[in-house]
Formats: structure tokens, C-alpha cells, sequence
């Protein structure tokens, strides 16, 4: 017998007081969780997409004008959509944080949020290394790293920030001025 989980929010006192680290971990941790179940499914070339299973378009979520908690709300209640790396943070973001500050759902979820870049500096970073892109000429990622699956990108990637406590740390790590 499965038991369901609920989801337990943090108060607003309670997000005050953790540091950006700290965030990136629980971000992390409810990114694993996610993908585990199967909410969301690693898909280069989309931010967020939920197609019905013959592959017609299902929604582009809430209204531009819903309010963040209407748009927190959306994001609970999915069952599986498609996103890549800024679309898995900014979704597992809003799900823990609210995180849209009065911007519209889909400027959210393109991986628009200042206050997720904050807490993922990398986060550009990680866009990069899932859609096998070199980042901004200066890094390339490990071969080792290319041969991925994309589901396994997100894992490896995700893990990464929950060992080293919130920070995305690559291998030979020379890419200049982002920690």
C-alpha cells in the first residue's frame, strides 16, 4: 500500500532564514524527488510542456495574471510535465518557495527568476551542460558528462549540489567568475 506524501511548505519566517545554499539543496532534493516520480521528465529543447500521450499540447499553465499562489497551486497538483534544467529548478523553486514575484507563470518558468539565480548561479551553467551546449565559449563539458541520458544529467546534476551543499562544482571546474 503507497502512502501519500504531503507536502510540507515553509513559512515565509522559516525561507528568511536559510541561506542560498541551503535553498539550492532543498531545490535539489525536491528536483530528485520529482524526477524519480516521474512528475517531471527530463526533455532537452523545452522549458515546460505537457502534451496528452498522443502528443498534443495539454497546457501552457496558469493564466499570466494568476496570483503566486494560484500559480504555486498548479505546480503542486501536476502529475508529469516536460522541462529541462531551468525549467526543473524554477518548478521545484516555485513548489518550495512561491518563487514568482508577481511575474507571469511562463516568464517564471523559463528560468527567468532573479531570486532562483540567486540561489543557482550556475544556473546558466546547468542549462548548458544538459542541452550539450558549450557555455558561453569557455567551458566544455566532459565527455563523460555528454554521453548522458538527459534523465541522468538532471540526477548527476542535482546530486552534485546536494554533495557539495548547494553549489554546482564541475569537473575541472575552470569556468571563470560563476561559483
Amino acid at each position: 500500500m503507497t502512502t501519500k506524501r504531503k507536502v510540507v511548505a515553509l513559512t515565509k519566517a522559516q525561507i528568511a532564514k536559510l541561506t542560498n545554499e541551503q535553498k539550492a539543496v532543498i531545490i535539489a532534493k525536491d528536483a530528485l524527488a520529482q524526477l524519480k516520480a516521474e512528475r517531471i521528465i527530463p526533455k532537452t529543447g523545452n522549458y515546460f510542456v505537457r502534451t496528452k500521450a498522443d502528443g498534443t499540447w495539454l497546457d501552457s499553465g496558469p493564466a499570466e495574471d494568476a496570483s503566486a499562489k494560484q500559480v504555486q497551486n498548479y505546480v503542486l497538483r501536476l502529475k508529469d510535465c516536460y522541462a529541462c534544467a531551468k525549467g526543473t529548478a524554477a518548478l521545484c523553486y516555485i513548489r518550495k518557495f512561491d518563487g514568482i514575484s508577481g511575474h507571469g507563470f511562463s516568464y517564471a518558468i523559463n528560468g527567468h527568476l532573479d531570486e532562483l539565480r540567486v540561489v543557482l548561479p550556475r544556473l546558466d551553467l546547468m542549462e548548458a551542460c544538459f542541452e550539450d551546449w558549450i557555455h558561453k565559449g569557455a567551458y566544455e563539458f566532459p565527455a563523460s558528462v555528454q554521453r548522458m541520458t538527459p534523465f541522468k544529467k538532471l540526477e548527476w546534476m542535482w546530486k552534485n549540489i546536494i554533495k557539495n551543499k548547494g553549489k554546482l562544482v564541475l569537473p575541472g571546474d575552470t569556468v571563470p567568475g560563476v561559483y
